[in-house]
């Protein structure tokens, strides 16, 4: 007498055929998202956030989104202040570095398993110590708090 099936591992099936069949999509529509716009020339301020939580910006007024900049340490020369915060991005997984000029850096991250691009951007505050800072997610609407995890993993890795 055959067994009736077991509808949670029918479920579990159908689940993971879904998302079998979803991969390719995702990472299709992942790899022709474009580089922001106003990433292509040094700008003087960074953008604001968009309306949904996948972005943190230390000139974002919104306390959804803003993030406090980052202030280095005297110890460190002005001119040398940007290098230094770009290297230490260097340091974390999946990093790129797009741009970077004496005032401005643009830094891609991609995740994993998924390829997601984020944008993190970095203005150097003239006459100052201070780097404001930018990370958003290049699509979808939520990042589970990668972005702003991001920068704070950031402003310890530079505290140290």
């Amino acid at each position: 007498m055959p067994s009736s099936p077991n509808p949670r591992r029918t479920a579990l099936a159908l689940v993971a055929l879904a998302a079998a069949a979803a991969l390719p999509v995702i990472w299709w529509i992942n790899a022709r998202t474009a580089r922001p716009a106003h990433t292509a020339a040094e700008p003087t301020a960074l953008p604001l956030c968009p309306a949904s939580p996948n972005c943190a910006c230390s000139q974002d007024p919104s306390p959804d989104h803003a993030i406090a900049p980052l202030t280095l340490p005297e110890s460190i020369p002005t001119a040398q202040i940007l290098p230094h915060v770009i290297e230490h991005v260097s340091r974390l997984p999946g990093t790129r570095v797009v741009r970077a000029t004496d005032r401005y850096a643009h830094v891609e991250f991609r995740t994993r398993l998924l390829r997601f691009v984020d944008d993190v951007e970095f203005l150097l505050e003239p006459g100052s110590r201070t780097v404001h800072v930018r990370s958003a997610s290049r699509l979808g609407y939520s990042d589970l708090g990668t972005n702003r995890r991001r920068i704070e993993s950031l402003r310890q890795s530079l505290a140290r």
